[in-house]
């Protein structure tokens, strides 16, 4: 771990090189697998306690947590078969507070002939919990993909149908939002308008979508140059300054932006730090200085 002084911050960077252990399950992770029980037990690595969660599908990723007003952690993420198949569910799993042991998984949502991807969760102040997920055709791609979202104002127990929130073709969620007051958020997007990462991915591009009414309507600001540039995630530094870090599709480096007002964002440009088409993730501490997750690598 080492620290780097920017922006009168101290952002500290943890790198994770050679393997990563998603938070939700082992990709070959199985059911009849006995450590997947969902207890926390000493790592092999020093000072980590860890739990594999109980899995349903084969195949598991894109792991989410959320924190609850209550203390729960809720953790979601998206299980089936393989990515892009049909069936593919976004599924969760709980630990309450004080807990050392984390529920059964439970699928939320599933859809015959759609591949659901990418759930990002947040809670409002009022104690509503928004679940965003992308829903795309199965087996062609990424590029009608829509984001669609479902809420529950139980701590999670149950959830509202599933709704279209964006519906513009190739619509991807992978962060969530900056909730700036009650009504106020803004919500890191990016398009996949080509499908494809390996041929298309000059396409992809991010942008931004603020409401200002919880969700009623939003206003999409697009940050200019960002061609290849995917998964903004956006840290508030001081009031109306905010950065954004994104995971890029080139496989060379982190690329940050920097916004006065949210909407309106500087071309990104490349950082020092490393990225091998991974998605990263970055959050502020009580003291706020910034912790950066990200793979210690990249195709140079």
């Amino acid at each position: 771990m080492k620290a780097v002084r920017t922006m009168a911050m101290i952002l500290t960077i943890i790198c994770l090189s050679c393997t990563v252990t998603e938070v939700a399950a082992q990709r070959t992770g199985s059911a009849a697998d006995a450590r997947f029980d969902g207890h926390f037990h000493v790592s092999a690595a020093k000072g980590i306690h860890e739990a594999y969660l109980p899995v349903l599908f084969h195949s598991s990723h894109a792991a989410n947590l959320l924190m609850l007003h209550n203390g729960d952690l809720l953790c979601f993420w998206f299980s089936g078969t393989e990515e892009g198949e049909s069936n593919v569910a976004i599924v969760m799993a709980r630990l309450p507070k004080g807990s050392e042991q984390w529920s059964k998984t439970v699928e939320i949502d599933h859809q015959a002939g759609k591949s659901f991807q990418n759930p990002v969760a947040f809670q409002t102040s009022s104690g509503r919990i928004w679940l965003l997920h992308t829903a795309q055709t199965a087996g062609k791609g990424q590029a009608d993909a829509q984001v669609l979202y479902l809420t529950s104002d139980d701590l999670g127990q149950t959830w509202t149908h599933p709704k279209v929130l964006f519906k513009e073709a190739g619509s991807f969620t992978r962060h969530p939002p900056i909730l700036l007051s009650e009504e106020k958020w803004l919500l890191p997007l990016y398009y996949t308008p080509s499908g494809s990462i390996v041929h298309g991915a000059v396409s992809h591009y991010s942008v931004i979508k603020a409401t200002s009414d919880e969700g009623q309507s939003w206003k999409e600001c697009r940050v200019s140059g960002s061609q290849g540039l995917v998964q903004p995630n956006i840290v508030e530094l001081k009031h109306n300054f905010f950065v954004a870090f994104f995971r890029s599709r080139y496989a060379d480096f982190i690329y940050k932006s920097e916004s006065r007002d949210g909407c309106t964002w500087s071309v990104p440009v490349a950082t020092r730090l490393p990225n091998n088409n991974s998605s990263i993730q970055v959050t502020m501490l009580k003291d706020r200085s910034l912790v950066l997750v990200f793979n210690n690598s990249s195709a140079g």
